[in-house]
Parts: structure tokens; sequence; C-alpha cells
């Protein structure tokens, strides 16, 4: 019986050989089982970083281009066989049927790519799409991709200098952490043009940050350019990726988004940030030889105002115009707000005075100030934004110059004073205790 079994497959074998052999050396183009072929990824029809489901069991292989038909009718598109062009422009759709997705991994490593266009059919990106293809120097992303799935879509591109594509806006620096998601481990990026467009952009939600995308193209250069980077009249966003050997980096004038992060730990131990900047992200952590130094050129009536940080490592130190910001503060007349995180993480503040007039406190404004013992806020104070006060734990005392019945109407977000000390609020009229 086994010989028998044997003897049948390797008739088919011939015959299959036989077939191959009679063509005619054009493209081909054929029907093959899914389940065969390894293709099966039903685990990701549900997860946005994952492959969503195939259906009929079908993949259409036309070189250079595998096409895998989704349950929705559309195609998902990867490398095939043959050799992929220098300029690769995704087809929009394959024999009258859209082409909407590109797989996990798809063109994962292929050292031929030197550019790609995404058409706007394509709704999502899949991880990894690119990762890895070490001559990719320009990409082009669509206005209606799925950004969460293309996260690490051109991680390890390492030549690419040119994208298009979404960034954030720099209201809330928080949301600058999104763009940075689709680059390689590169050096700085900056915004070089802003592209306007009536269709509508993505738009996630972080807290209490609503981050909206807008069209832009960007560059990547190297380190021994920043210095003579010069900022357009209207502004621009920069992201950098810290190198290990970075110690000491002056963003240029002009700059107003700045974003900084590093995958492998950093030395970074001063930054200087210009009176232009308005928002900044860092993910990078603490450095590895010591603490962080902050030095922004402009004043504190401005740092409160206009800057929203986020990320400062815990035992960084903040200088504003020269003074390092500590002990007891009193921040500016004409200061309507404080910017989100603007005093985070600076264990050294012990007291800080609000002017009347500031009518909101962003999100993380004094989170983890440790030694902060007494806070005076003004009755226009309207809002308290998520952790504006969290982790104070040596808080005692918030003087509040209005009445009881103003502090409590004052709008306070979730986990304002999370983790902060047994504090009593000083009101015209009476005491109100933590908790109350």
């Amino acid at each position: 019986m086994k010989k028998i079994f044997v003897v049948i497959m390797i008739c088919l074998l011939i015959t299959l050989v036989f077939a191959c052999c009679q063509n005619d050396g054009s493209t081909q183009t054929e029907l093959v089982n899914e389940s065969m072929n390894g293709f099966a990824d039903p685990a990701g029809a549900s997860d946005p970083t994952g492959d969503t489901g195939t259906t009929s069991d079908t993949i259409l292989k036309e070189e250079p281009f595998v096409f895998e038909l989704l349950q929705d009718g559309t195609y998902r598109i990867s490398a095939g066989e043959g050799v992929i062009p220098k300029r690769l422009e995704i087809p929009s759709e394959h024999n009258e049927v859209a082409v909407t997705e590109v797989k996990n991994k798809g063109f994962m490593g292929n050292a031929n790519i030197e550019e790609v266009v995404i058409p706007e059919s394509i709704t999502r990106i899949g991880a990894k799409a690119f990762a890895d293809c070490t001559a990719l120097t320009s990409f082009t992303l669509p206005y209606n991709v799925d950004t969460r799935a293309a996260a690490d879509a051109l991680e390890g591109c390492t030549a690419l200098r040119t994208f298009e594509g979404w960034t954030p806006t720099v209201e809330g620096a928080g949301a600058l952490s999104y763009q940075l998601l689709y680059y390689s481990e590169t050096g700085p990026v900056r915004t070089l043009t802003t592209i306007q467009t009536d269709a509508p952009g993505p738009e996630y939600s972080v807290a209490s940050i609503k981050i909206k995308l807008f069209r832009c193209k960007m560059e990547f250069f190297d380190y021994d350019a920043l210095a003579t980077l010069e900022a357009p009249e209207e502004g621009m966003d920069l992201w950098i990726n810290l190198s290990a050997e970075t110690t000491s980096l002056t963003i240029p004038d002009g700059v107003v988004g700045l974003g900084l992060l590093s995958s492998s730990g950093h030395d970074l131990t001063s930054l200087t940030l210009p009176k232009s900047i308005k928002a900044c992200l860092n993910t990078f952590g603490a450095p590895r030889s010591g603490s962080l130094s902050v030095y922004y050129q402009g004043t504190l009536l401005e740092w409160c105002g206009n800057v929203n940080f986020e990320g400062f490592p815990a035992g960084s130190a903040l200088y504003v115009d020269g003074n390092k910001v500590a002990g007891e503060i009193v921040i500016p007349d004409g200061t309507t707000s404080v910017g989100v995180g603007a005093f985070s993480i600076l264990a050294e503040i012990t007291r800080v005075t609000l002017p009347s007039g500031v009518t909101s406190i962003g999100m993380s404004a004094f989170q983890g100030c440790t030694g902060l013992t007494d806070v005076t806020i003004p009755s226009s104070v309207t809002s308290i934004d998520s952790y504006a006060f969290s982790g104070c734990t040596s808080l005692t005392s918030i003087n509040f110059q209005g009445t009881k019945e103003q502090w409590v109407n004052i709008e306070k977000t979730m986990s304002w004073d999370r983790d902060s000390g047994n504090y009593t609020v000083h009101c015209i009229g009476g005491d109100i205790a933590k908790g109350e």
C-alpha cells in the first residue's frame, strides 16, 4: 500500500514539473491553498498590529507580489519571489479589486527598495512591513492609513532621509510620540512642509490630550548638520533619536516642537532649548552617566504659558533664563496658565505661588515634585488637569485665595492629587481636608 502511495506521489510530482516546464516564461499567476503555504494568520483579525484574516483560503501570486484575499473582498499585499523595483509603488488595485493592506513584515529586509509610495486605497500597514529595508531613503504615507498598525513599519531603515505622512500638532507634547513611531533609528528629523488638505486627519486620545494629525513632509539628517540647521519663518518640529555618544544638545531657534527618544541608552546630560519651543516630549529616560540639565533661553513667564514639557527624568534640573528653578518659585504676573509638565519631577521646588489671572493648571504641571510643601492658588483658577500635583508627597498646604465654594467648583480632572501628601486647602471662610 505504501509503495502504491509513493508511486502516485512521484507521478503527480513529475506531472507538475512537466507543466511548469511548458510555461513560456511570462509572469506566472497561480492560485494556491493558504493553509498549504503557511499564510494563515487568523489571530490578527482583532489585533490592530496583527494581520487581519483572509477568506476563501486563497492567495494570488503575481510576481513580484503576493495578493491575499481578505474577508471584506479586498487584497493584502506582500513581496513575492521576484525582484522588487527600487521605486516601489504599491498598486491601488489588482484585477479591479482594491488593495487595502500591507502585510505584517510584507517587505521586511528587502535590500533593493529605495523609495516607497503607498496609495490612498491602503488603510492599514502591518507591523514591520518595511523594517530593515536598509536602502530605503524615501517613504510616502497615505491620508487614511491606520497608524496604530504602522508603529514599527520603518524600524531599522537606517538610510531613510525623507518621509511624507501624518504628524501631530504641537498642542500637548504627548502628541509628538505618535510621529516617532514611524521613524527608523537615525539622527534628527525636521518638518519640511505642512500640506493643507480638506481630508479629515486621524485623531487619538491619550489621557486628557486629544491628538490631531496633519500632513507634512519630513527630512532626516545627521547630527553634524544640527548646528547649521535653519528653521523656516513659521517654525518647525524636530525629532531626535539620541545616539549613545551624544552628551550635549543645543536646539536651534525656530524649533517649536521637540521629541527625543533613545532605543539603546544615552549619555545626554545637557539640553538647551530655544525661546521658540512650544512642546517637548522626552521618552529617553535618565542618562546613564548622570542627571540631565535643561536650559531654556526664554523667561519664566514664557516657560509657564507657552511650553508643554513631558518626560523629565527624575533628578533633572531646569534653568530658565540662566536661573535654576528651585526653592520658592513665584510665577510672574501675566501668566494665565501653567503648561503640561512645566515643573514636573523638580524635587528641589519647595513652594509655588501662582499669580492672579492664572485660569488653568496643566496636566502633570507639578507631578513628582517631592519637595513641594506649599502652593498658593488664586481664585481665578477654574481647572486643574490630570496628575497636576500627583506624587507631591510632601504637600501639606494649598492656600486658595477664594471661598470654599469656589474651590469645590474648580474642575479637577481624575487623579490630579494622586499619591500627594496629606494636605489641607485653606480657603476664605474655612479649611478643606484632602478628600473632602
